[in-house]
């Protein structure tokens, strides 16, 4: 089984282990065992982080505002929780933006949640407004994200897949 561990900043939970205090050293994210989800994907946003399980589930924690977990509200969770509007959908990838979450379905089809300012989920560009529940894209263009690997973005938290 892959494991997540994340260090830094946490602010809003964004970390996952259950509370809001920061990391000096690499922490074992547990959720995932209780969840017996298998990480295949990690996403990090500023505020928010995004798994992918093996069985195609996401899952998504931190600070919540515009929608961004796709949870159906603005809450910080600050364990990864299984989001439920995606339930029925096999996931292949997952990004994180500025208080914006992408889902990459098996199928090709792409989901978006999260703040809509300046049409960055892809949705209707006269509709500005959050989406706090995860919604499906006609089409989609993907700028500077990041899918795997080792990620840093404006705070000073850190994710990383062990094998």
């Amino acid at each position: 089984m892959k494991s997540v561990y994340s260090v830094g900043c946490g602010l809003g939970g964004k970390l996952g282990h259950g509370s809001k205090t920061d990391e000096k050293y690499p922490r074992l994210i547990e959720q995932f065992q209780l969840l017996n989800l298998k990480p295949m994907v990690v996403a990090a946003g500023a505020w928010h982080a995004a798994v992918v399980g093996q069985d195609g589930r996401i899952c998504t924690w931190g600070w919540g505002r515009n929608g961004c977990l796709g949870h159906g509200n603005e809450e910080c969770e600050s364990v990864p929780k299984v989001v439920e509007g995606l339930r029925d959908v096999k996931a292949v990838h997952v990004a994180t933006g500025n208080y914006t979450t992408f889902v990459v379905a098996d199928n090709g089809d792409v989901y978006s949640f999260g703040c809509g300012e300046s049409a960055s989920l892809g949705h209707n560009p006269e509709n500005h407004e959050q989406v706090c529940f995860a919604s499906a894209l006609h089409c989609v263009f993907f700028v500077n994200c990041s899918l795997f690997g080792l990620v840093q973005r404006k705070s000073p938290s850190f994710y990383f897949v062990q094998s």
